[in-house]
């Protein structure tokens, strides 16, 4: 961010440590340097509506006016104004902004004394006298006006005279000089932090990320979260601090994680949660899992933990056997009949399984996910079937998904996990590994150019049902090639 240097100007030319003694004149809003056409949304391209806007300049204005920053917003008590930004774009165009914009990363609030308020519609209206900051953020600038609001139906206060010395005439001691008392004022407010200038805000932004996407409380990335601006050249950076206060997050369970804006983490509860970060006009899901069991049990082979379980709504079957239900080898029924052996995740519920080594990408697929889904009347284009997304990481720093088709019923639902039946069992000696056999759905990571894993998570995509038996139902995942 820019520094926000004309503060110190304003304070010296208002001369703020006896600014109870200034006197003003009739108090002005706004200066009027150029008038503005009021503001409407169509008059924002749709682009715009769509997408964060590159700012190369930002003027404020105040109902349909230029507010000039080298001098204090003045304002009398009860005062309603509207506030727009004027924004320029790296293309030289420009675009009058208000509360349409507050969904896209603009923020504005009051930064010390809190003397007026702002509603959603962009209106202002001052309530205390004193002195304050109006503060703008988007991602990519922030700004910060100094504000005075007054009463105006008081009459301007003369600078009191000093007391004359009283000459002595038949005293013997002359009369004490006496010293007026100053009126008290109030101290205007501590200027706002002045964040060092960035050396990327010149680069246009093309994406937001944190990382890492998983943190396991006490074992992996223990409190190391970090958020990253993406530009266009590929590069990335870390948010500076005064572009982390327009972040804000949504925990699915603020007892057992919540996540702040300098990155570290709280919470008191053993269990996952799942956190919603956003920063303006992006978004990103992260995993935290605390107070996990210990990674003991090796299967060769498939999962060995359950690092985390979101589930949904109507989830329940199988929760009585769970983690070890999915855990292991699979338990298929073949194509006519569907395995028991399974745990509902609930609608849009959620589950992330770790390996204790990793796996890797070799010829072919290299990974199965096994539900329990089977082909209603024997025909192999038929199936009765729940879907899910898949999606690896290495180490839990990101997550990559598999591209899931779920609307092509034709060529049966590429990428798509839960649609062909299991062959697989104990009692049957088929090899749970061998895509050619098994049954189940196949993922080659070469295909979302990964790799080694250890993690893989499985999202149920909105399937319904009952008895606690809704969405996809996980029997088991397994692994081709092993380190």
């Amino acid at each position: 961010m820019k520094q926000i240097k004309f503060l110190f100007l304003i304070l010296s030319l208002l001369g703020l440590s006896a600014c109870g003694s200034e006197v003003f004149q009739e108090p002005k809003a706004t200066t009027n340097q150029e008038e503005l056409p009021a503001p409407t949304p169509s008059s924002l391209p749709a682009v715009i509506k769509e997408n964060p806007i590159k700012i190369s300049k930002v003027d404020l204005v105040i109902d349909d006016q230029m507010f000039d920053p080298a001098i204090p917003l003045q304002l009398c008590l009860s005062d309603q104004v509207n506030i727009y930004l004027k924004l320029t774009d790296q293309q030289s165009q420009t675009y009058l902004v208000q509360n349409e914009f507050q969904g896209k990363g603009i923020q504005w609030f009051n930064f010390g004394p809190i003397l007026f308020s702002i509603n959603e519609a962009g209106q202002l209206t001052a309530s205390k006298v004193g002195y304050t900051y109006l503060i703008v953020l988007h991602p990519e600038f922030g700004r910060s006006y100094l504000v005075k609001i007054w009463d105006c139906s008081l009459p301007p206060t003369p600078s009191p005279s000093p007391t004359p010395t009283v000459v002595p005439t038949s005293k013997p001691f002359p009369t004490p000089i006496v010293t007026p008392t100053p009126t008290p004022t109030e101290p205007p407010p501590p200027p706002p932090p002045v964040v060092e200038e960035d050396p990327n805000d010149s680069k246009i932004v093309t994406g937001f990320k944190v990382e890492p996407q998983l943190v396991i409380i006490g074992e992996l990335n223990d409190h190391a979260t970090q958020f990253y601006r993406i530009f266009s050249d590929g590069t990335q950076a870390p948010l500076n601090e005064q572009q982390k206060m327009a972040l804000s997050f949504t925990s699915s369970d603020l007892q057992v994680a919540q996540l702040h804006k300098n990155g570290n983490i709280s919470g008191e509860q053993s269990g996952c949660a799942r956190i919603e970060v956003s920063w303006g006009n992006y978004h990103q899901t992260i995993y935290i899992s605390r107070d996990l069991a210990p990674l003991e049990q090796h299967f060769d082979s498939f999962a060995d933990r359950v690092v985390c379980f979101l589930p949904g709504a109507g989830a329940g079957f199988g929760s009585n056997k769970f983690p070890e239900i999915v855990l292991g080898s699979p338990q298929g029924g073949g194509n006519l009949g569907a395995g028991l052996n399974v745990l509902s995740l609930g609608t849009s519920g959620e589950i992330i399984l770790e390996s204790e080594s990793f796996a890797f990408d070799g010829p072919g697929a290299d990974l199965m996910v096994f539900e329990n889904p089977f082909l209603i009347g024997g025909n192999p284009n038929n199936p009765f079937k729940e879907l899910g997304t898949v999606s690896v990481s290495h180490n839990g720093e990101a997550f990559v998904d598999f591209a899931c088709d779920a609307d092509n019923a034709a060529l049966l639902y590429p990428g798509c996990a839960g649609v062909h039946p299991v062959q697989a069992n104990p009692n049957n000696n088929i090899d749970p590994t061998d895509p050619n056999v098994a049954g189940g759905d196949a993922f080659d990571l070469n295909q979302v150019g990964v790799g080694s894993i250890k993690f893989v998570k499985i999202t149920d995509l909105d399937n319904g049902g009952g008895g606690g038996a809704a969405g996809f139902d996980l029997d088991a995942v397994s692994f081709r090639y092993l380190e």
